[in-house]
C-alpha cells in the first residue's frame, strides 16, 4: 500500500496503471483512489496499451501489476517502457504471494 507520505508527493502526476488478470474493477478502483488524491491518473490494461499511451503523453510514473495476463509480465512491460521512453520511477504490484514472483516483480522495478 502507498503510504500517504508517497501519496502526498504524487499530487498533480501523471501515472499510468494496468491490472492483472482483465480485472477492470480492480485497477478502476485503485484509480479512483489515487485521483481522490490528487493524482492525475491514465489507465490501461496491457502492456502494449501502455506503449501506446506513452507515445501520445509523457508519465512520470509507473504503477504495474506483475501478472498482466498479456504475455508479457509486469516487470517485462516496465523493462520495455524503460527501454524507449527512458527510466520512470516504477512499482509493481502483485497479489500474489509465491517468492518467485515477488521476486520476478522486484527484479523489473
Amino acid at each position: 500500500m502507498l503510504s500517504s507520505k508517497t501519496l502526498a508527493r504524487l499530487d498533480g502526476c501523471r501515472l499510468s496503471g494496468q491490472d492483472p488478470q482483465d480485472d477492470d474493477g480492480l485497477r478502476r478502483a485503485i484509480a479512483l483512489l489515487l485521483m481522490r488524491r490528487g493524482v492525475n491518473v491514465r489507465e490501461v490494461a496491457s502492456g502494449e496499451a501502455a506503449v501506446e499511451l506513452m507515445e501520445e503523453i509523457v508519465l512520470i510514473l509507473y504503477l504495474i501489476d506483475q501478472q498482466l495476463g498479456d504475455g508479457m509480465t509486469g516487470g517485462e512491460a516496465a523493462g520495455r517502457l524503460h527501454a524507449r521512453f527512458g527510466a520512470r520511477p516504477t512499482r509493481i504490484i502483485t497479489a500474489d504471494r509465491f517468492v518467485q514472483t515477488r521476486a520476478a516483480a522486484g527484479a523489473g522495478a
